[in-house]
């Protein structure tokens, strides 16, 4: 739902929060892809803050089972949030270099921007 509302524009506040204490004793049970998909929407709608501390620590205790993918949404989202949380980042940073093999360059984004290429491979 909550990613729904995100790839539309976006929802009232009071939506956000409360998907925001439906989703918070429930993290457990996401998927790694699941997870970053929160992060994505949260951060897309403006409504990351609150929920980032819970999902940090879910995310920290399984990164090394997170997708390359999953590790790039993730951490476009809390850097889209401004939220700087960084035992996160390093670990997703001494993760992605230890799997550098597993990145390849897919071109540019979405908006042509050159300067700021994809990487990632499944």
């Amino acid at each position: 739902l909550a990613w729904a509302f995100a790839s539309v524009g976006g929802a009232p506040a009071p939506v956000f929060e409360a998907l925001h204490v439906a989703i918070l004793p429930k993290l457990r049970e996401f998927t790694g892809q699941g997870l970053a998909n929160v992060a994505w929407a949260f951060a897309t709608a403006g409504h990351a803050r609150a929920l980032f501390g819970p999902l940090s620590s879910e995310l920290l205790s399984r990164l090394d089972a997170l997708r390359a993918k999953e590790l790039a949404i993730t951490a476009w989202a809390y850097a889209t949030a401004g939220v700087v949380d960084a035992p996160l980042f390093d670990a997703i940073a001494r993760l992605a270099t230890r799997r550098l093999g597993d990145l390849a360059c897919l071109g540019p984004t979405d908006d042509g921007d050159e300067s700021r290429k994809v990487f990632l491979r499944e």
